[in-house]
């Protein structure tokens, strides 16, 4: 329906992993709380979008509930999905402001860290595509940066797009 409207992208599918209990914006827009479950799912939906030349667009890599795990429990839990849909041609991953102190060591938003897009993301999982960065005006950026600086980390990190800067010519 997308591509019959000229629409060649779309902000879909949501491909983070959420407990029965976590995040309640997530509950229903999510494919599970079972990683080896959802990444099929996941994958298909990807695939099919991209099939009627239309990018899917993966959100929002690592996840919310990463903090301290640390890159293995995530390349079990997580990751799985990511890992399917890259392996299957996924063209786009939204990377989201969650801090992944467990992989990168410290309290920078995961859209703003070259060890979560560079290192993990692109290296690790092999994410050649096209990562675009969660809404940058966004409390978890504007409390902590300036659009300048956040747009500077952000490319400086690895983001290709730079999702809604909060000052369009600062940034």
């Amino acid at each position: 329906k997308l591509a019959s409207y000229g629409v060649n992208m779309n902000m879909a599918p949501v491909a983070e992993i959420v407990a029965e209990d976590g995040d309640a914006s997530l509950q229903g827009r999510t494919f599970g709380s079972d990683a080896t479950a959802a990444a099929p799912l996941v994958n298909v939906a990807v695939q099919t979008m991209q099939e009627a030349e239309v990018s899917a667009v993966l959100q929002k890599f690592p996840g919310t509930s990463v903090g301290t795990k640390t890159l293995e429990e995530l390349k079990n839990s997580e990751f799985l999905v990511y890992d399917m849909a890259i392996k299957n041609g996924a063209e786009c991953i939204m990377v989201s402001h969650t801090k992944a102190s467990g992989v990168t060591g410290d309290d920078t938003p995961a859209s703003l860290s070259s060890v979560m897009i560079s290192d993990v993301l692109r290296n690790t999982l092999g994410f050649n595509g096209v990562v675009i960065t969660d809404y940058l005006n966004d409390s978890a950026i504007t409390g902590s940066y300036s659009s300048a600086d956040a747009a500077v980390a952000a490319i400086q990190a690895g983001a290709d797009v730079l999702l809604e800067p909060a000052d369009y010519q600062e940034a």
